[in-house]
């Protein structure tokens, strides 16, 4: 290996030459913009706070694979050998020279030639190769392709496609947006996905339908912001991290394990259905599994049976001595002291300094925190104070 390679670059090598030969006129008509290093690492180190614990099974599935940006940064921080981790990292994009671009990066990670049929061509908007794997983790950078620019709108094909596979999705919707659609498609239960994307999706009338499918499928948990454009996209970019819903109920008959007859969240309200109508004289022991995250230190569950069939009134689920394998005779969770989480988490800093002058250069500060243990939203205020102690501005 020349020493080139063996460098500080390393296995990043490949993704900078890539740039570097891609015009700016085939980023803008493809929507592509490479991700720096530091940028992949502040995302990801977002993301991974609220993902599962990285593992020797955990996969990952890039969509617009580029150069590599993200596979690298997972590589670097999944456990195991390094020929098996790159069999965990899964690689898509529409462009051959990105293929062969993040092969020869993974490579050189791996320290030799691997199999790397997990990287292919395709796009995973229309035409996944990936369609019947479910990952772990979703990462990466998509292309931005606005419908409202010129020389970047889908083909009718395209759009008949997208709104097949999302119903009421707008056809204006950013393609980095329905990536992000596409992500949640591809967790396998409680997986992460963390994509960047246009700020737009935030708040755009188009990404409305984008925005209430996350809400029901696969909330938003956390939020990067980039806080001085560090791509060429011309446009202000978010990460948004978002974390898909747990395994389905499991149900108990008498202590033997079956599957309900159907489960779905509706408002908010788990709900599950049995095969056979419970009566006085089919009237087994049952246990309903379920996981969910509560967010202050106790919880009581609230639950009633109805039949569905039936304008009976729903019959209220009570606390009580059910059986000696139930270790507790309430609807009320607790959490254990070592469970608490502190009241303010993942707080980060754009800037280390702050110098409000108006010359352009650290004239600006973006803060992001997450806050726990809440019951509901509750006013924030932060109090700035000068080096000599006094207090210089207040914002509510």
């Amino acid at each position: 290996m020349s020493s080139a390679l063996e460098g500080p670059w390393g296995p990043w090598l490949p993704g900078f030459v890539r740039e570097a030969l891609t015009s700016d006129g085939e980023r803008h008509d493809a929507g592509v913009h490479h991700t720096p290093p530091r940028v992949v690492d502040q995302v990801l180190d977002r993301a991974l706070i609220h993902a599962e614990p990285l593992d020797e099974q955990t996969t990952v599935l890039d969509p617009a694979v580029g150069g590599g940006a993200f596979l690298l940064a997972m590589a670097e921080r999944m456990p195991g050998t390094p020929f098996d981790i790159v069999a965990r990292l899964h690689g898509v994009d529409v462009d051959p020279l990105a293929v062969a671009t993040t092969r020869a990066a993974l490579s050189l990670w791996a320290g030799g030639d691997v199999a790397l049929d997990t990287v292919r061509v395709g796009d995973h908007l229309v035409d996944d190769p990936f369609a019947t794997k479910r990952f772990d983790l979703v990462v990466g950078n998509p292309p931005f392709l606005s419908q409202l620019r010129g020389g970047t709108p889908r083909s009718q094909a395209q759009r008949a496609a997208l709104a097949e596979r999302w119903a009421g999705v707008g056809g204006y919707v950013d393609d980095a947006a329905a990536f992000l659609l596409a992500g949640v498609d591809a967790l396998a239960d409680g997986g992460t996905v963390v994509l960047v994307q246009p700020a737009s999706v935030l708040g755009a009338v188009d990404a409305r339908s984008v925005r209430e499918r996350l809400a029901r499928s696969a909330p938003p948990r956390a939020l990067w912001v980039d806080p001085g454009r560090a791509f060429a996209a011309g446009v202000d970019t978010v990460a948004l991290v978002c974390r898909g819903g747990d395994a389905p109920p499991t149900v108990d008959v008498d202590g033997v394990a079956v599957d309900p007859a159907g489960s779905e969240v509706i408002e908010g309200n788990l709900v599950v259905r049995f095969a056979e109508r419970i009566s006085g004289a089919n009237n087994p022991d049952l246990r309903v599994i379920f996981a969910s995250e509560v967010f202050d230190f106790a919880r009581t569950f609230q639950g009633e049976v109805f039949n569905q069939g039936s304008g009976d009134l729903a019959q209220p689920i009570q606390g009580g001595d059910v059986n000696s394998e139930v270790s507790t005779n309430s609807l009320r969770v607790l959490a254990s002291s070592s469970a608490n989480p502190q009241l303010v988490q993942n707080l980060d800093f754009s800037s280390g300094i702050v110098t409000p002058n108006g010359d352009g250069v650290n004239d600006e500060l973006v803060i992001s925190y997450s806050l726990y243990a809440l019951p509901q939203f509750v006013p924030v205020q932060l109090q700035i104070f000068g080096l000599d102690g006094r207090q210089v501005a207040r914002v509510a």
